[in-house]
């Protein structure tokens, strides 16, 4: 059981500790490695040991962070997690698992943290986790150079889709400024990470725009990627990150699925809603929660699918047409379109809530005819049954 604490609490354990461990969680993304990083930075600054581990390769994006990557040339006193909020989160290459069982500190900003450290920070209200260092970095009594706001815009500016996602507040533009004001070169950051894709990624999103169906008066759009299409365009995971906004960004969408296989097998689910839907009332109906911008429930689609004549909400049981039936994702899509019945009909239900995110990925489907209870595993908050 977790102990909460404070950001005295937090600055005051740092000060004390050396041969600290950063951990980021699995594909990352620019929040978890810009704080990552930039906490690095802050904490060799006070003359402390510290590098920075992550279970998956730094993807390319972000090679403009000058990362001290964990070689194991020391025996880490003290571990702290960056933007994780679940333990399963962490992934399993790089002997992460070692010190993920044993984190001593975690700040974060998902109010779903599951609680697996020994003292947690958790600022919900914070865009991302590099908008709670912007402020507990100074309080350190480190200063953020030029390098260390960088990282933190990185991962404010990322997990805030460029100030344009419903998490970003008045705070969050007061982190911003302090950072450009720090010396953040957001031109080129803002060029880097939202302007310039790979040719692998127009490729898979060339892919995942072949698969693009429309619901519910065309208010509904689904997008998906398989694991043989991703490997075919040889795109980096996260690369693909930023993919959930293809389908609500059309025109008189109001909720976009998008569906990405894992080297598993298993499915991320991304729920992208537009201000008057909530995208965490779908997600809790599959068994999940959290805010309204990110959340993963590990898992593989297994179960019965539905056969001719038994859909519903108007979603034919073929779709969509890549994967097949035999993988059970149908009977998943049919129970996610079941649930925006009420959208369609102008109900209650998935409404009255900011737009935003909620990622998932399950292993088995209950499917819509009543019987076939479902697994639920690591859940990072207790689901709502249907």
């Amino acid at each position: 059981m977790t102990q909460n604490v404070d950001r005295e609490t937090v600055v005051s354990r740092l000060l004390a500790a050396d041969d600290i461990l950063i951990l980021c969680h699995k594909n990352p993304d620019g929040d978890t490695i810009g704080s990552g990083t930039a906490l690095c930075l802050a904490l060799q600054q006070l003359g402390k040991n510290a590098a920075v581990l992550c279970s998956d390769p730094i993807p390319a994006m972000y090679d403009y962070m000058p990362i001290t990557v964990f070689d194991g040339s020391f025996r880490p006193a003290f571990v702290v997690a960056v933007d994780v909020a679940g333990i399963q989160l962490f992934g399993e290459r790089n002997n992460i698992q070692e010190y993920a069982e044993h984190v001593n500190l975690c700040i974060d900003h998902h109010g779903s943290n599951s609680g697996y450290a020994y003292e947690t920070l958790v600022d919900a209200g914070a865009a991302a986790a590099a908008e709670l260092l912007t402020t507990l970095i100074p309080e350190m009594g480190a200063k953020i150079t030029p390098e260390i706001a960088s990282c933190l815009y990185t991962g404010v500016a990322t997990d805030t889709g460029c100030f344009r996602f419903s998490n970003t507040t008045a705070e969050t533009h007061k982190a911003a400024a302090a950072l450009i004001e720090a010396g953040a070169d957001v031109e080129r950051l803002n060029e880097r990470l939202f302007e310039s894709r790979s040719h692998a990624r127009v490729i898979a999103e060339r892919m995942a725009l072949e698969s693009l169906e429309f619901y519910y008066d065309d208010r509904c759009a689904l997008i998906c990627l398989t694991w043989d299409q991703i490997q075919a365009a040889g795109v980096a995971g996260a690369e693909l990150e930023d993919l959930t906004s293809l389908p609500r960004s059309i025109e008189g969408v109001e909720v976009g699925l998008t569906l990405r296989q894992q080297k598993d097998g298993s499915f991320k689910i991304s729920v992208r809603t537009g201000h008057d839907t909530n995208a965490c009332n779908i997600a809790r109906r599959l068994g999940g929660g959290g805010h309204p911008r990110f959340l993963q429930v590990p898992g593989h689609f297994v179960g019965p699918v539905l056969g001719a004549g038994e859909h519903q909400g108007g979603l034919h049981p073929q779709l969509p047409h890549q994967v097949g039936q035999q993988t059970g994702l149908v009977v998943l899509v049919h129970k996610i379109h079941a649930l925006l019945n009420g959208l369609h009909r102008g109900g209650d239900g998935v409404h009255r809530h900011p737009g935003g995110v909620v990622e998932q990925r399950v292993h088995q489907v209950p499917d819509l005819r009543g019987h076939g209870g479902g697994e639920e595993q690591g859940l990072l908050l207790p689901g709502q049954p249907l």
